[in-house]
């Protein structure tokens, strides 16, 4: 009983294994073209320009002094003011210049990309 059940397992793989390698010599040869196609990338509009408020800043020195004070209260209404030193405002004009050179890099780095977008799309249409 034992030999007969191993014999038939025999005779299903066999058959299984030549219906198995005679479907695949049927089948005709496939070929894969590949195409690449470029999504195309909109243009993004500029953002707003930035729009700075005026300021004033007021030199002030032991001699006008009193004069400043008495020229803040009568235009602002109030004694509070901020005093920055001459060092320190050098260092804020740096760090302004810094963020300034900052911008126009970021600004050449998408200004390289759009036209790298713009030309894809020029040789596509």
């Amino acid at each position: 009983m034992l030999q007969r059940k191993s014999l038939m397992t025999l005779k299903l793989l066999l058959l299984s294994s030549f219906l198995f390698a005679a479907g695949c010599s049927t089948v005709d040869r496939i070929e894969v073209d590949t195409v690449v196609k470029n999504a195309p990338i909109p243009l993004q509009k500029q953002p707003k320009p930035v729009a700075l408020n005026d300021i004033k800043i007021y030199v002030v020195t032991e001699e006008n002094f009193s004069q400043f004070i008495e020229k803040l209260k009568t235009n602002v209404g109030t004694d509070v003011f901020y005093a920055i030193t001459v060092k320190d405002y050098e260092k804020l004009s740096l760090n302004m210049e810094d963020i300034k050179r900052y911008i126009d890099q970021q600004k050449a780095i998408i200004i390289y990309y759009e036209d790298i977008i713009k030309k894809s799309h020029n040789e596509n249409t």
